[in-house]
């Protein structure tokens, strides 16, 4: 009878140590994740140059799907540049002119 009770709490301390080594992998896994998500993962650009026309101002910037959209306005009308926020790289420009 003892040694049934020696051998059953050689395994409990067996479960509570893996389970223990898993809690801890899984807390691990889980601030790596929020880590990357916040400081925006590792294809994140660090910085990105975009030129605007001659005598325009921005008046509107927004976020969608991960797309930076930016209004702006200028001597030539105004215009929504797209830009892709996992690459920094511009996507799109849609421009409104007077008609003729």
């Amino acid at each position: 009878m003892a040694q049934d009770l020696t051998q059953n709490l050689g395994l409990l301390k067996a479960i509570v140590i893996g389970l223990s080594v898993a809690i801890l992998l899984c807390l691990a896994i889980m601030t790596a994740y929020i880590i990357s998500t916040v400081t925006g993962g590792p294809d994140a650009p660090a910085n990105v140059v975009a030129n605007l026309p001659a005598g325009a101002q921005i008046v509107e910037m927004d976020t969608q799907d991960g797309t930076l959209l930016v209004r702006i306005q200028g001597p030539e009308g105004d215009q929504v540049l797209s830009f892709d926020l996992a690459t920094g790289q511009r996507t799109g420009t849609l421009r409104f002119v007077p008609a003729p």
